[in-house]
């Protein structure tokens, strides 16, 4: 019986110094009661000492939104004298800040006695960024979602004028479909029907950090020249490096037509008026002002 006494004895002496060394939080509890907690849950919990933390119900420390899954899963761990796997919950510090913890539990006898073994692992920072990264991703299919929808030619490029996206306005306007483009150099899509020399001053602008809007002629892919206005800016990734270029292009060709008819028009009436003897006037009946044109 002695040498059982013994052995049961460094058994729970080699059991402390394996928790108490352990990075991740430990409390062991029996009817609610913490009976032991190892350093780590006391930084978790950020209690000043163990005394704070002993004696007292390991459910108030617990989250309400997560207290009905912890007194599930002790209870099942109570009746099944079993383990059970990793899982989410929201605990409390002592001063009532919420943390997000994955956390284990098994029975265990300790001190004679059964008891609740829980270990827990402080996962907040990890939470909030995929909670980031998760509004950063609706945000990119928000938007993503916008300009595919959009009614201009929009399409991005890296500063060396790599296609990176293509939407399908860009595809019907020009002919090339997204697969085609992206990938490729703007250059080789021949859009503007340049020299070398002058493709060089327009990729001098894929590394400026300024919006510019400006009209421009381009080309289809089947050779058909276009009119547009082009609106082009700046994109930065999360360090504000900047990485790529937007560009929206309206298809302004009809419009530009219709200006020019417009001009030759009013060219044209303007010499037939020169060779007439016609005068023409205008009058203002508010102010009863004549101008005479002869």
């Amino acid at each position: 019986r002695k040498k059982g006494e013994i052995a049961l004895g460094e058994s729970e002496a080699r059991f402390r110094a394996l928790v108490d060394w352990s990075p991740e939080s430990i409390v062991v509890h029996r009817d609610w009661i913490m009976i032991y907690v190892n350093p780590a849950a006391v930084r978790m919990f950020d209690a000043s000492s163990a005394q704070e933390l002993l004696g007292k119900t390991i459910f108030d420390r617990v989250h309400p939104d997560s207290k009905e899954a912890v007194k599930k899963r002790v209870a099942m761990v109570t009746e099944q004298r079993g383990s059970l796997p990793f899982a989410r919950h929201k605990y409390l510090k002592l001063d009532g800040t919420t943390i997000d913890v994955e956390a284990i539990a098994t029975s265990i006898d300790y001190d004679g006695a059964p008891a609740i073994y829980a270990s827990a692992r402080d996962i907040t920072e990890s939470t909030r960024a995929e909670e980031a990264l998760r509004k950063i991703e609706a945000r990119n299919r928000l938007l993503a979602g916008a300009l595919e929808q959009s009614g201009d030619a929009i399409w991005t490029h890296d500063l060396t004028g790599i296609v990176l996206t293509w939407n399908a306005a860009a595809s019907a306007l020009f002919g090339f479909s997204a697969e085609e483009a992206v990938g490729r150099s703007v250059r080789k899509l021949q859009l503007a029907r340049v020299s070398e020399a002058e493709y060089e001053t327009i990729r001098a602008h894929f590394s400026s950090n300024v919006p510019e809007a400006y009209e421009a002629s381009r080309h289809t892919r089947d050779g058909k020249p276009l009119e547009v206005f082009v609106s082009t800016a700046p994109l930065f990734d999360e360090h504000g490096r900047h990485v790529a270029r937007i560009i929206s292009m309206t298809d302004i060709t009809e419009r530009k037509k219709r200006e020019a008819a417009l001009r030759q028009a009013t060219q044209r009436l303007q010499i037939a008026l020169e060779g007439s003897n016609i005068w023409i006037w205008e009058a203002d009946l508010c102010t009863n002002e004549i101008w005479l044109d002869a």
